[in-house]
């Protein structure tokens, strides 16, 4: 499998009459402690196209959030989330006048699928009756929760899914896991816009008393690839559900 984007608009119509669903990545670049501020994003690609090749559901172009430059800054001072979701907006409406009945978003943060689910509604009255979409965010998948208990220590929500990162760049990259993460301090209010985000700060100050993550005491190499298993659990997920 491939991108849509590879085949000139005769063929895609073929693609899509045949398989009438896609594959979109929708991604940010985030900066995680020390690693490259692109790794959420070449992260979340990288699954989004082996889950291709393992459904052969072909993919869209990824949307990003975020200024495409060559510095990429940080998503927070990237596009604002209204011109996002109008991205979201104009992608659907396109792939659904070629014919695509249903999409899979393959996310990396909670975050989107709230920009997913504005950006569908905008134009929900002039889409196809018969449109549907998933959103699908790695970093909430079952095996993702499952690896990152058993290799880290007492971790936090945000800890867990930044360990999950963490675990694939090692992989994929090589980039190697730090014996102890920085613990910086954070304000009442930082767990104030947390719950604003749907977390718990109650919950959090209890793991955290003093307003500091844990750390990653716990990890050891695995021998299967963690990336694989990721993307073997999105795989059959979208398998389970495809038209």
């Amino acid at each position: 499998m491939s991108y849509l984007c590879d085949y000139r608009f005769d063929k895609v119509k073929e693609i899509i009459a045949a398989n009438p669903q896609v594959i979109c990545c929708i991604c940010a670049n985030e900066p995680i402690q020390n690693l490259p501020l692109n790794m959420n994003e070449f992260i979340t690609n990288k699954i989004a196209e082996n889950v291709s090749q393992k459904t052969g559901v072909f993919l869209t172009a990824p949307i990003l959030q975020g200024v495409i430059t060559p510095f990429k800054p940080f998503a927070l001072i990237g596009a604002h989330h209204r011109g996002f979701c109008g991205l979201i907006s104009d992608c659907v409406r396109s792939l659904c006048a070629s014919g695509v009945k249903k999409i899979f978003f393959i996310t990396s943060s909670n975050l989107f699928t709230a920009y997913v689910n504005e950006g569908i509604n905008k134009y929900k009255r002039k889409l196809p009756s018969d449109f549907s979409s998933e959103i699908i965010c790695w970093q909430n998948v079952k095996i993702v929760k499952e690896t990152t208990e058993n290799q880290f220590e007492n971790l936090l929500e945000f800890w867990r899914k930044e360990s999950a990162v963490f675990m694939i760049a090692n992989e994929l990259k090589g980039i190697e896991i730090p014996n102890v993460l920085p613990e910086p301090p954070f304000s009442k209010d930082d767990f104030t816009k947390w719950l604003k985000r749907g977390m718990d700060p109650e919950k959090l100050k209890k793991l955290s008393p003093q307003f500091r993550f844990s750390s990653w005491t716990k990890f050891t190499p695995s021998k299967d690839s963690f990336f694989e298993k990721v993307c073997e659990e999105i795989s059959l997920k979208i398998l389970k559900s495809k038209l």
